[in-house]
């Protein structure tokens, strides 16, 4: 597989991880993300694009980024829903990974390219982020 489509065999990994973490439980209101829903929720329901609201008062204190692309991603899904929010990571997951690979692959070659996106897939920070809706980490440090 590495020698006929080596870009695919460098993204499996992370699309695995990805499957099982959006599979997988978590409540959004046990941590601090359910903040960045609350934008999206006001994004969607009153189209305060430029500074969304949370819960209807407070402006927001995130950066913007992330509530519009998961905005976008529930408009094009039908309104806003959990999924939606976590497919914006996923998405930034799997172009990372991407990433990781065309670099490693274009310095030295695509066996190495997989062997570095095989590896960023296994960082746990990177895992725990493909579900995060953190836009103040989101993946500055991966």
């Amino acid at each position: 597989m590495i020698r006929r489509n080596p870009r695919a065999a460098a993204l499996l990994p992370m699309a695995l991880v990805i499957v099982v973490r959006l599979l997988g439980p978590e409540d959004l209101d046990s941590n601090d993300q359910a903040k960045q829903a609350l934008y999206v929720l006001d994004i969607c329901e009153s189209g305060r694009w430029i500074l969304p609201r949370e819960q209807g008062n407070l402006p927001a204190t995130k950066p913007p980024l992330y509530a519009w692309l998961a905005s976008l991603a529930s408009l094009a899904g039908g309104g806003p829903s959990e999924l939606a929010c976590r497919l914006v990571s996923a998405a930034a997951a799997l172009g990372i990974a991407a990433l990781v690979f065309s670099l490693a692959a274009g310095r030295w070659d695509e066996r190495t390219g997989v062997g570095a996106a095989w590896a960023f897939a296994s960082i746990q920070r990177c895992i725990r982020a493909t579900r995060s809706r953190r836009s103040t980490t989101r993946w500055s440090a991966s």
